[in-house]
């Protein structure tokens, strides 16, 4: 099942391109394709080598296939152990939709909104380099003000950053105490990233009644090109001065063996002057 930019197979159903004159089955495919959509962004957030904001899976399409399905059944086996992210994430997906930015440019903004609450994330994916700054840009929208949190959710867990309420107070995690900085509009700075910094970013918009909504921001951070230049220019270096002394090493051997040969030869002819002269 594919969506209206993929062109119709015998192995792929897409949308009509006249909707009323098969309304029954255009219904149905488009019923069918936002949950297939939902499930594909739901195992997207959970296993990042299928985002293509990395790179695409390297296997051929059965051993995908076959990635794929053992994904979904380490997410349903989550579920079944009472795993509250993957419902959780499975609930935040049900009401997510994609906005294009700049009048329909290709960037795509994501809307989180329930209850009241609306939270426009401009960038769900965010790239930075080791030792740079991290902007996670965020806007809400919600009636009186609101409490804020972030949280970082990566392989060794969730782990709280912030939680504040704009001109009031703020609650500040003491690993992040000097390198975090908060705006208004929910949007926080990270300084001097690293690698571990990298994961899901989780924000929850809170109002006075206690409804609540999250949204999701994916960090990825690399590391420094300049760095792996370093380390090549450093590795030339080391193997030119390794080949060098080699070959100064070689030239002394060579010159040792030339000296030898020099020196058996001038003997030889010495002893061969010497029997001359015994014979007369």
């Amino acid at each position: 099942m594919g969506d209206k930019g993929y062109p119709l197979k015998l192995w792929l159903i897409t949308p009509v391109q006249r909707p009323e004159a098969e309304i029954h089955y255009h219904e149905a495919h488009t019923a069918t394709w936002s949950v297939v959509e939902r499930c594909i962004g739901l195992l997207k957030m959970w296993f990042r080598s299928l985002d293509r904001s990395r790179s695409a899976i390297q296997y051929s399409l059965v051993q995908a296939s076959l990635i794929i399905m053992v994904y979904c059944m380490l997410h349903n086996i989550a579920q079944q152990w009472g795993d509250h992210l993957a419902k959780e994430e499975d609930r935040q997906l049900q009401d997510v939709e994609e906005v294009p930015e700049d009048g329909g440019q290709a960037a795509m903004a994501r809307v989180w909104q329930a209850n009241g609450i609306m939270i426009l994330i401009p960038h769900h994916v965010v790239s930075a380099t080791v030792d740079e700054n991290a902007i996670l840009s965020v806007e809400y929208r919600c009636n009186g003000v609101p409490t804020i949190g972030w949280k970082q959710l990566s392989a060794w867990g969730m782990k709280d950053i912030i939680t504040w309420e704009p001109d009031n107070y703020q609650n500040i995690s003491e690993s992040y105490e000097n390198r975090i900085q908060e705006f208004r509009n929910g949007s926080i700075q990270l300084s001097n990233v690293q690698l571990y910094d990298a994961g899901f970013y989780v924000v929850t918009v809170t109002d006075k009644v206690g409804s609540s909504k999250d949204g999701v921001i994916v960090l990825n951070i690399n590391e420094p090109v300049d760095k792996d230049l370093n380390f090549v220019v450093v590795a030339a270096i080391v193997l030119l001065t390794l080949s060098l002394i080699l070959m100064f090493f070689l030239w002394i051997c060579n010159r040792s063996v030339e000296l030898c040969r020099m020196k058996r030869k001038a003997q030889s002819v010495n002893a061969s002057t010497d029997m001359e002269l015994a014979s007369l």
